[in-house]
């Protein structure tokens, strides 16, 4: 069978039908593949222009998968995670892996030896890896800066703006939420009130270099 990013599906339950007949995605309990989706489905709120774009209620899924399939997560680490006995919170550890990936595609930017067209490529699925990474799990922090990272690399200043208030609404959201409702990485995250501050000062650095370069 094929990426099931490619397929047609308008719905939560019309993706968890076709995701049956593939082959890694197959592997994932149903149940707990369409808790998996309907909290995608759900956290599609957090980012940013959905509303404005208009685009099909399922897209920021589709987005997920796209990133998910063409780089091996499903089949390397998402079904493996899926079936562990230790629970740390699924999707959170789903956000942790899209986050390396973005890490990893990124780290390497310039990429003096590759043409503009695919730099773009490129630059666009590490920003895709590090939106995903939000869908699965709006507390992990560093993904925000890698969103942002990406919008400054395409010179979207309005874009890293729009994502640093996001940041900030989910710092503010991360200490006002009771530890109990956290797991294990959100909990890491919330305590490491060091990294948060480092975080936000790297964005607002990006942010600022970006704003001089445009004047």
């Amino acid at each position: 069978m094929g990426k099931l990013y490619k397929e047609e599906f308008k719905s939560v339950d019309e993706l968890i039908l076709k995701l049956q007949k593939h082959r890694h995605w197959r592997k994932i309990d149903k149940e707990i593949a369409r808790d998996i989706f309907n909290q995608l489905y759900k956290n599609s709120k957090y980012i940013p222009e959905i509303a404005e774009l208009e685009i099909d209620d399922m897209e920021r899924i589709r987005e997920f998968l796209i990133v998910s399939e063409e780089y091996g997560l499903v089949k390397n680490n998402f079904t493996k995670l899926a079936q562990s006995e230790v629970d740390l919170g699924l999707l959170s550890m789903f956000a942790v892996t899209l986050e390396r990936l973005g890490a990893s595609i990124s780290k390497g930017y310039p990429y003096r030896h590759l043409s503009d067209d695919k730099l773009k490529s490129l630059m666009g699925m590490a920003e895709l890896s590090y939106q995903s990474s939000i869908l699965c799990d709006k507390y992990l922090l560093p993904s925000y800066y890698g969103v942002i990272f990406c919008s400054c690399v395409f010179l979207d200043l309005d874009r890293a703006i729009t994502w640093k208030a996001q940041f900030n609404n989910a710092v503010k959201s991360l200490n006002s939420i009771d530890d109990s409702l956290l797991n294990y990485y959100q909990h890491s995250i919330k305590q490491d009130k060091g990294s948060i501050n480092e975080i936000n000062i790297m964005i607002d650095e990006k942010i600022n270099r970006l704003k001089a370069q445009l004047k």
